[in-house]
Formats: structure tokens, sequence, C-alpha cells
């Protein structure tokens, strides 16, 4: 998904917070009202940090408050994909992330637990 792109940080800056619900207050949580990804999370071309890559909206805001993109990538404290509130958002290792939604029971693919299948035996089905 993209949108697009100022010329220089303090026009880009403008542009992308106007993008964000910030009324929640400084401990709410404050979504990305542009495009999301199927898993909610934002995503913009940004030239101004990354020369038009495509940039997680979460790593954008993390930039903009720390003046560089996170060193391994933006997570949520607040487990919330929309969420660019700088507070709730850390720097960490995708192997920390994957550690932090296997605990909160969050984690899908290879790292989640085995969901029940619905299959029922033949006695089950016969006394439905």
């Amino acid at each position: 998904m993209r949108e697009r792109h100022a010329r220089s940080l303090e026009t880009f800056r403008t542009w992308f917070w106007t993008r964000v619900d910030s009324s929640g207050g400084p401990t709410a949580c404050w979504p990305y009202l542009g495009s999301k990804l199927p898993a909610g999370y934002g995503q913009i071309s940004a030239k101004v940090i990354r020369g038009g890559k495509l940039t997680n909206t979460q790593d954008v805001a993390y930039f903009l408050e720390h003046g560089s993109l996170p060193q391994h990538q933006g997570n949520h404290t607040c487990d919330n994909p929309p969420c660019c509130n700088p507070a709730h958002i850390f720097d960490a290792p995708q192997l920390a992330n994957v550690r932090d939604s296997v605990k909160k029971g969050r984690a899908r693919g290879r790292f989640s637990k085995p969901k029940p299948t619905g299959d029922f035996s033949r006695p089950v089905v016969l006394k439905i």
C-alpha cells in the first residue's frame, strides 16, 4: 500500500501526523488512518526516510520521535498493529518479538500452539 510522500522531512512529518488519530491522549493508541496491510499494519512509501522504499508506519513514528529507524524493528507494547504512538513502540530483534507474541498467545504459523480441528468421530456425528 502506498501513500504519496512529501519532499522535506518537516513537510513529511506534518503529512504523516495528520494521518494518525492521537485524539485519545498521550497514553492511548494512535491508529494510522491511511491504507493498511491485511494484518492491520500501516505501510507507506517515505522518500525522506528510506529513499522511497515501503516502510511500516510504526517504524516511521519511531523515526520521527528518535531521529533514526529502529536498529531491528519497531514493536508494539500495546499489540495494536495500526498504533503509531511513539510511547508504544520499541526497538527489538525479531526473535524477541516472536517470543513476546508466543507468551501473549498471539503467535501464528509455526510458533503457534495447535488449534482444535473440529473433527468429530462417527458416534458424535450420529448423536448430533
